[in-house]
């Protein structure tokens, strides 16, 4: 039988106990008692920069930080879409009534979903609007005469690395 504990509980130092490698002693998680919390982005920042660079290089630890981060701000960001006056107020809608309106063709909350989605890293909003950039892009040097862009290349499953870009 397996138990899953909750990343937000300070009391299990996630981090130390996961990468025990990286935290020798078991100390400089992300909950730690003599210096506090801090916001999970420094912390992460901080020991990406670390001067021996055994977080950067980490690939397993770089991979979940990245990933917990993410889903902090969809978890702080998902509850403002919900109970934002610019999206649905503090009455959000109920599956029936969203199922209603859909059938009557009202498709208000998908619009608002997608466009709140674009501010999501990897999500499929955020992929359309980077579509849209690109096209646009590529459409202005069309327009300035320049010509269609001859070789492109996305490697989009890299996207939370980009610090580690290499330009060739």
């Amino acid at each position: 039988m397996y138990i899953v504990n909750s990343e937000y509980d300070s009391s299990l130092n996630i981090f130390v106990n996961a990468f025990p490698w990286l935290f020798p002693g078991g100390i400089g998680g992300l909950y730690d008692d003599k210096r506090g919390t801090l916001p999970i982005g420094d912390w992460a920042r901080h020991l990406l920069r670390y001067k021996d660079g055994r977080f950067l290089h980490d690939k397993n630890f770089t991979f979940y930080v990245f990933n917990m981060i993410q889903r902090h701000i969809n978890n702080t960001k998902g509850q403002w879409f919900i109970k934002s006056e610019c999206f649905f107020g503090k009455e959000p809608p109920s599956i029936e009534d969203l199922q209603s309106d859909l059938k009557k063709g009202n498709t208000t909350f998908i619009s608002k979903l997608q466009y709140y989605s674009e501010g999501i890293r990897g999500s499929d909003g955020f992929w359309r609007l980077k579509t849209r950039e690109l096209e646009g892009w590529i459409n202005h040097h069309l327009s300035e005469g320049n010509g269609p862009p001859t070789f492109f290349i996305t490697l989009s499953c890299a996207d939370m690395l980009s610090s580690q870009v290499t330009h060739l």
